[in-house]
């Protein structure tokens, strides 16, 4: 008899911990969470410290944020601007 007493008490106690995982997940709508953006950073190097002005000046642009930046971007000073270069390597 004390057998089925505890069969009993199992099944009810599995039974209900069965019924309140399923009614954990519904009812209600989700908002999904949106990362916080950030201003990016931008940072410049130039490949040389000096140059003349008939010399091309390289540099590098590096760009990071919060989520990934994305686009182009473009340099300019006075009256130059360069034309646009995408964005790699996110």
């Amino acid at each position: 008899m004390k057998r089925n007493a505890l069969r009993e008490a199992a099944i009810c106690i599995l039974a209900s911990a069965c019924l309140g995982m399923t009614a954990c997940g519904g009812g209600g709508s989700t908002t999904p969470i949106q990362p916080v953006k950030t201003t990016p950073s931008v940072t410049v190097t130039p490949a040389s410290a000096t140059v003349t002005s008939a010399q091309t000046l390289s540099v590098t642009i590096t760009v990071g944020g919060n989520p990934t930046p994305t686009g182009s971007v473009t340099l300019g000073s006075g009256k130059y601007a360069s034309g646009a270069a995408s964005l790699a390597g996110g």
